[in-house]
């Protein structure tokens, strides 16, 4: 065995302790995060299913994600297929709530004229959400983890001004300013 072999198994058993700490703090951090996220489009939802100054398709599609977001993803999560699985499944046609959701794209496309621009930016922001919930659990957490939170510093730079990736960021500031 060479020197050189020697340092990578060193490299390696030291950094599988770093990187099993860090999954469990990010992980713990992200669900969080994802929490927060998902009460936010259901509050936001909820009232744009109330409000009868938008369209009666806006109200039906924001009743519609609201549904997704209450039964659905929580249907997922009790059959066990909020991973890699649920995206395959999603990406077979299967009843998911990622699949759902692209159902509620199609209908906004369909009905573009009649639809207020608010449930489109919510539909973009909710399922970008199942989507890194889905990964948290998924069997690629630690990368997934270690992209979203490469992705989050970025955005705490300030050099994106726009997106549904800041919804993220402005969460992410939100639980340090608890925690402080």
């Amino acid at each position: 065995m060479t020197i050189i072999g020697i340092i990578q198994i060193s490299a390696l058993i030291i950094s599988l302790p770093v990187l099993y700490v860090y999954h469990r703090y990010a992980k713990r951090r992200w669900i969080w995060i994802l929490d927060a996220s998902l009460d936010y489009h259901r509050n936001h939802l909820s009232v744009m299913q109330k409000d009868h100054s938008l369209s009666d398709k806006s109200r039906e599609l924001a009743r519609g994600m609201l549904w997704i977001l209450d039964k659905q993803l929580m249907n997922d999560l009790r059959a066990g297929h909020v991973n890699l699985r649920g995206v395959l499944r999603s990406i077979l046609g299967m009843g998911t709530s990622l699949h759902l959701l692209g159902e509620v794209y199609y209908q906004i496309i369909r009905y573009r004229w009649h639809v207020d621009d608010r449930v489109p930016r919510l539909l973009n922001t909710l399922t970008g959400t199942c989507y890194r919930y889905f990964l948290v659990h998924s069997s690629l957490s630690v990368v997934a983890l270690l992209y979203m939170d490469l992705e989050c510093r970025i955005l705490m730079t300030g050099v994106i001004k726009k997106g549904s990736r800041l919804l993220y960021r402005d969460l992410e500031r939100e639980r340090m300013a608890l925690k402080n």
